[in-house]
């Protein structure tokens, strides 16, 4: 997922696309294992997106189990 998501990164460098918007993916409401893997693995997307001079977005959707609102997304950036 690493690779393609580098990829993706080189794809918007290339085409001068400032923002890539990422969709957290939890199937349940995580436990706190999968929550603390979710941190470190959106700080090390953050650092790489910063070297390719693109800034991440999380978007949150309703249905999901969790990551369902703003409070939550925001809560798992900081």
């Amino acid at each position: 997922h690493f690779d393609h998501f580098k990829r993706r990164l080189d794809l918007c460098q290339q085409f001068a696309i400032p923002t890539m918007l990422l969709v957290a993916d939890f199937a349940q409401s995580p436990d706190q294992a999968a929550l603390g893997r979710a941190v470190v693995s959106l700080a090390q997307a953050a650092q790489w997106a910063a070297g390719f001079g693109v800034r991440l977005a999380l978007e949150f959707r309703g249905s999901d189990a969790f990551c369902s609102c703003l409070d939550t997304a925001v809560t798992l950036v900081e």
